[in-house]
């Protein structure tokens, strides 16, 4: 979105350009704040979805919301018992397959009291999706499960696999550089560079029969700035060339790049590349 303010060179005029440009930073703020809740409720609408039809034998409580974190951040947020169960599966009867499992420590049958490692087991509460009661000798009922296949990966996530590898690189070559998976309007150390997360999204081409999202179209964000005098641009050019070759080697293809004016601080140079690909949670895809 561009925006062009007339006004004479004058003492006047120049007061005048100060105001219509502050005026036209606070409706931009607003507009994007609208569009990261439109974006953010989308997500969460879809998530609850998903969550609500999984295959699960127990008490589905799973409840899905919107954070917000920070400045121009919002997150979309699971909660509930029964999370982490849909999420990743449960016993050792079906495949752990889940792309992220093995990194953030879930593994099958290691959870409670060792009745996941066995092809069945028994417990007592809502039978859930598939969960079968057996009546006791007493009367009384008890719900016998084979566990649950991982639920699909509801909100593919692969940030820390792009993140934190660029991120060491960028530091390893330029030391003293700032690195944040933040974006942020003014940086107070330069260079800084931002690489954030703009966009994750599926198609009903990238669903399977069951509807569980396969693959996921991502799309980042990198912002360089420099402050450097008498070559701010060059240093830009330079840091962006070498993020430019890390995302091609992780099979991102660049879709735009170009400087943007600073609002915040005129005298800091900020260059603009967006990058896009396709990733099934542990590959990525350029097409």
């Amino acid at each position: 979105m561009s925006q062009t303010i007339n006004a004479p060179l004058s003492g006047r005029g120049i007061g005048r350009l100060i105001r219509e440009t502050e005026n036209w930073k606070n409706r931009l703020q607003e507009r994007i704040a609208v569009f990261l809740d439109r974006v953010a409720q989308e997500g969460m609408e879809r998530a609850s979805v998903k969550f609500s039809q999984a295959v699960y034998d127990g008490t589905n409580d799973v409840s899905v919301t919107v954070e917000p974190r920070g400045n121009n951040v919002r997150a979309v947020v699971a909660t509930g018992g029964a999370t982490l169960f849909i999420e990743f599966g449960t016993g050792v009867t079906y495949p752990d397959d889940h792309p992220e499992a093995g990194e953030l420590g879930m593994k099958r049958g290691e959870y409670g009291q060792g009745h996941g490692k066995q092809h069945s087991w028994g417990y007592y509460g809502d039978p859930g999706t598939n969960g079968v009661l057996k009546e006791k000798k007493n009367g009384g009922f008890v719900v016998i499960t084979h566990g649950d296949c991982e639920g699909g990966v509801f909100m593919i996530d692969v940030e820390s696999q792009i993140y934190t590898p660029i991120a060491e690189a960028l530091r390893a070559q330029f030391p003293g550089i700032l690195v944040s998976g933040e974006y942020v309007n003014a940086p107070t150390r330069f260079p800084y560079v931002s690489l954030v997360e703009q966009d994750n999204y599926t198609t009903e081409a990238h669903m399977d029969s069951g509807d569980t999202e396969r693959f996921a179209t991502l799309m980042y964000e990198v912002n360089v700035y420099s402050d450097k005098a008498g070559g701010k641009k060059s240093v830009c050019r330079k840091i962006m060339r070498f993020v430019d070759d890390l995302m091609y080697a992780k099979n991102f293809r660049r879709i735009s790049l170009s400087p943007v004016p600073n609002l915040e601080n005129a005298t800091i140079y900020r260059l603009v590349a967006r990058y896009k690909a396709e990733t099934d949670g542990t590959t990525l895809y350029r097409r």
